[in-house]
This record gives structure tokens, sequence and C-alpha cells, in this order.
């Protein structure tokens, strides 16, 4: 694990709990570092006894505790910049969900010895889906419900609730969770009806078919950008043609 998540965690504890049981839960969970280097490896078992410590000296819940530090986990981002990468892995709640393996790629660029969980979706309908979550980590299940809440209120504006629906260890040294995550969802509804319309070799317009894809960029004949997606930043100096939204695009 990186110091990355610790630092996060022992800022929280701080904030929360006061300096004083501070020092008595860094001692009581046999921590005895003082700062945490962010890209630097640290024991998996330091947070769950953080956890633990926080629990005994303050009589806070480990599990209610882990939850918050989830959450404070996705604020804590915010310090290194990393809130504008989430911002643009989806335009929707759904496809950031849909897109976490590929998240975790991406940061293992900077964080290379990163042994990332795995999850996948499944069962989606208008008002929500099922989130399955693997892990060679113990004791992680309230800290990803926590993530996952703020994420959805951070980034997408929108509340949600997140069920734990079956938790167990697979294997000797996996631990798979079974998260039911329930929100309005009205971007599946369009997903399916394009779905539909692509199947049936159908025609559509082009602001929506740049609307599925929010990394496009789109150039004329003069190799000029006329258009790119909104996950794009826009820095500069070409204009939107209106005459892309005339257009169709044919399967």
């Amino acid at each position: 694990m990186y110091g990355l998540l610790i630092e996060s965690v022992c800022e929280f504890i701080k904030e929360k709990f006061g300096e004083d049981n501070w020092l008595r839960i860094k001692e009581k969970s046999r921590v005895h570092e003082y700062t945490f280097v962010t890209h630097r490896m640290y024991s998996e078992k330091i947070i769950p006894r953080l956890g633990q410590a926080v629990q005994d000296v303050t009589g806070y819940s480990k599990e209610q505790f882990m939850d918050e530090t989830g959450v404070q986990f996705v604020k804590f981002l915010n310090k290194y910049e990393y809130d504008r990468m989430l911002r643009v892995l989806g335009r929707s709640l759904r496809d950031f969900l849909n897109g976490l393996d590929n998240l975790h790629e991406y940061l293992r660029f900077s964080y290379p010895k990163m042994k990332p969980p795995s999850f996948f979706c499944t069962d989606e309908s208008l008002e929500g889906l099922t989130l399955h979550y693997r892990t060679k980590r113990k004791g992680y299940t309230h800290y990803v419900k926590g993530q996952l809440r703020q994420v959805a209120k951070q980034f997408y504006n929108q509340e949600v609730s997140v069920i734990i629906v079956e938790e167990k260890q697979s294997s000797k040294d996996t631990f798979y969770v079974k998260f039911r995550i329930n929100f309005d969802n009205k971007e599946y509804t369009e997903r399916v009806r394009l779905s539909s319309v692509m199947n049936g070799h159908a025609q559509l317009r082009a602001n929506l078919f740049f609307d599925v894809f929010p990394f496009h960029i789109v150039f004329g004949n003069d190799m000029k950008i006329r258009n790119s997606g909104k996950s794009i930043p826009t820095y500069s100096s070409f204009k939107r043609e209106d005459s892309f939204n005339r257009i169709y695009v044919e399967f």
C-alpha cells in the first residue's frame, strides 16, 4: 500500500479526534512513523490497525470509521489534483463505475507497485446497478462504500445508497464483496436506445454520437478542429460549427 492512502487516514484522525487522541491511537496501533511518503510502499495492515485503535480509544465503531475514511480520501485527492483526472473518467456515474478497472490501470503509471482491486458491474437498470469488488486486502469493504458515495456526490451531484449484498473470502487470499448501488441511472435508458439504433443499422444525429463518445476530436477537410468531446479540455481557439448538429452518422 502506498503512503498516499495512509496519509489521508492520519489527517482524518487528527482532524476528527484531536492531536492527543491521535498520539494514543498511533501508539495503540503500533504505527511508529510520524510522516508517510506518498510514493513509498507500506504494510497493508496499517489502516485496519488504525481503525481498530480508533474503536478502542474513542469508542467510534471501526466500520463507521472506515466508511468516513473512504469519504475523506476522495476529498483528500484534491490536494494532489487527482480530482481533475476523476472528473473526466465518465460523463455519468454509471460510466465511472464501469470504468473503475481502467482507472486503476492508469494509476499504475504513477504507482507501479500498486496491487489494485477488481470491479465489474451487472444487473444494470434505471434504479442503479450491482458492483462486484474483488481485492487481496481484508477489511476495506466500508472504506470502498464511503468512496463510492462521495464520488457520486462530489463529481456527479448524486445521492446514492450503497448496500452490501454479500461479503466473503472467495479464496485463500482474495475477498469478494457484492454492492447494490441505487441511484437515478437515466443514462441507462439512453444506452439501451442507442444500442437498439445501432443494431438496426439506423442513422442517428451527430450530436448524439458526439455525446456518447466524450473523448472524440473531429477534423475538417482543411485539418482544422471542428469539434471535440466534453471530456477534452477546450483551451482554445476553434469554434464549434453548427453544421455538425445537422449531419448524420450512419452505421
